[in-house]
């Protein structure tokens, strides 16, 4: 590896490390990314990642935001709002031209430990400082049961991350497990518990849907693809006992389990219940209103308010955006901005799929199904959260989505070390 080589991934473990702590800190490592690149263009050449190429809908993705500046009204949001989403474009460029044939499985392994040894050290950190503060009350642990208890970053973002770092220690468990140390084994079951345990007192109603749907996809490798039928029926009784005992155990998650989705102001108010289908419909009523182009990146907040009546603004049941990454695309670049989406999350799926990368015989090492985990994390919370719109979805899609290209490019050219040394 070469000086830019090994200062590229360092930038990556970093970042991926500090999602979970600060998204600034993030950005700040892919403008280094960025300024790396252009050294490693300079010093080596140009290198256009051809296997990589579906990687362009991110940029047409961005694009598109840009070009709808020309019907907005709202420039000043709008010039923002395309800001906050130049990631998509910067990180596509990085892995596009960037050469990184030494970024095998082995590193990538090496990056999805940084990150998840990173939020197990986060949650002790957090759980100590909490029982610290609380040391004098008679049920200190009683302190876990909120869900923003550990630090200021959004509970279904958190989440996100932690199921992302589960769906990591199943692929070690499968391919590390049976030919890894002692140590290995240890560090493997410290970090599920932890995440785990991280995940359960964030107490995300989203987090607890992508647990289960992680589960599903487990129990569906073990008795489909590995052929392991007991297996498969003890994974299903312990993620159903492991499920009831988290849902009596901790008394705040019946009360998040149990809201009503309602669809009116009056029921919401009447509830207290999560308003998402409220503002789901609004939003969509606003995208049936301006297609087929869409309000643009600057009005979209101004259009969706239009639709709340007076008294859903005075009792603040009018959001800052539709907590559905594809009603706020179809909302605000119409129907184009929804096709390139919906190609943006198709397109990895499809290739690997195309290549039977799921398949036990055909990819014995699982990475393929590793990287889909991962990446369905934020593609299912997109169903009720703008993930896109904040930086704290947008990074780790990125991330997510970037290391998936490179691993299906590692597949195409047959570069997955099937023996992988721990």
């Amino acid at each position: 590896m070469k000086w830019y080589d090994k200062t590229e991934m360092v930038l990556l473990a970093c970042a991926l490390s500090s999602i979970s702590v600060s998204f600034h800190i993030t950005i700040w490592c892919l403008a280094a990314l960025v300024a790396n690149t252009l050294v490693k263009i300079c010093c080596g050449g140009l290198r256009y990642n051809r296997e990589k190429g579906f990687l362009w809908i991110m940029v047409a993705y961005w694009g598109l935001y840009l070009l709808s500046m020309a019907w907005t009204d709202q420039t000043a949001t709008g010039w923002k709002e395309v800001g906050q989403l130049a990631p998509l474009t910067l990180f596509a460029l990085v892995f596009l031209f960037s050469d990184m044939q030494y970024l095998d499985t082995r590193r990538i392994r090496i990056l999805f430990w940084c990150m998840t040894a990173t939020m197990a050290t986060l949650f002790l950190v957090r759980s100590g400082v909490a029982l610290y503060r609380h040391r004098n009350e008679l049920f200190p642990l009683d302190y876990f049961f909120e869900p923003d208890v550990f630090d200021s970053t959004h509970h279904t973002y958190i989440s996100i991350y932690l199921a992302a770092g589960l769906a990591f220690l199943y692929h070690e468990v499968v391919v590390a497990w049976k030919n890894g140390s002692k140590w290995l084994r240890i560090a493997i079951c410290a970090c599920a518990a932890l995440l785990y345990c991280f995940l359960i007192c964030k107490n995300s109603r989203g987090g607890h849907l992508l647990l289960c749907l992680l589960g599903g996809i487990i129990v569906f490798d073990q008795l489909v693809w590995h052929k392991k039928i007991w297996r498969a029926i003890v994974l299903i009784v312990g993620f159903t006992l492991l499920g009831i005992g988290t849902h009596y155990v901790i008394p705040n998650s019946q009360a998040r389990q149990t809201v009503v989705m309602v669809s009116s102001e009056e029921e919401t108010l009447q509830h207290h219940s999560d308003n998402r289908f409220l503002i789901i419909g609004k939003a969509l009523r606003a995208a049936k209103d301006n297609l087929p182009w869409g309000v643009g990146a600057g009005d979209r907040t101004a259009v969706l308010n239009g639709y709340y009546s007076e008294y859903e603004v005075t009792h603040r049941l009018s959001p800052k955006d539709p907590h559905n990454q594809f009603a706020d695309t179809l909302m605000t670049t119409g129907i184009p901005g929804l096709a390139l989406l919906l190609a943006m999350i198709i397109w990895p799926f499809g290739v690997m799929l195309k290549n039977r990368g799921f398949k036990v015989v055909q990819n014995p090492d699982r990475w393929v199904l590793c990287a889909a985990m991962i990446l369905l994390c934020p593609i299912v919370t997109a169903l009720f959260e703008s993930v896109l719109e904040r930086q704290l979805g947008l990074l780790f899609f990125c991330l997510a989505y970037c290391l998936t290209a490179q691993i299906i490019t590692l597949e195409n050219k047959n570069k997955f070390d099937i023996h992988e040394k721990s």
